[in-house]
C-alpha cells in the first residue's frame, strides 16, 4: 500500500506541466475529466467513476482506455461512458 496520498491527490509536476502545455488539444482534455472523476470518486470513497465521452474522440477515448488499463485500473465504455474501477 502506498503511504503517501499526495498520488491520489494531484499529477506529478511533469504530468502537470505537460498538460498545461496541450491544455486545448482534445486528449489532455480527456485525461484531465479522468482524473478528476477519479479524484472526486476517491474523495467520496466510491472505487468506481466514469466519465462522459461522447464528445471525445474515439483515438483519445481508446488511448486513456489503453493508459487506464496498463495503469492496473479497470476501465472500459459502456454506451457514451468511460467506467473506470480500482
Amino acid at each position: 500500500m502506498n503511504t503517501s496520498t499526495s498520488e491520489v491527490l494531484w499529477p506529478s509536476p511533469v504530468g502537470a506541466h505537460e498538460n498545461a502545455l496541450h491544455s486545448t488539444n482534445t486528449q489532455p482534455i480527456l485525461m484531465v475529466a479522468v482524473a478528476s472523476a477519479i479524484v472526486t470518486a476517491v474523495g467520496s470513497g466510491l472505487f468506481t467513476a466514469s466519465v462522459d465521452v461522447s464528445t471525445s474522440l474515439s483515438k483519445d477515448v481508446q488511448y486513456v482506455t489503453a493508459l487506464l488499463n496498463q495503469a492496473n485500473y479497470s476501465a472500459h465504455v459502456t454506451g457514451s461512458s468511460l467506467v473506470i474501477n480500482w
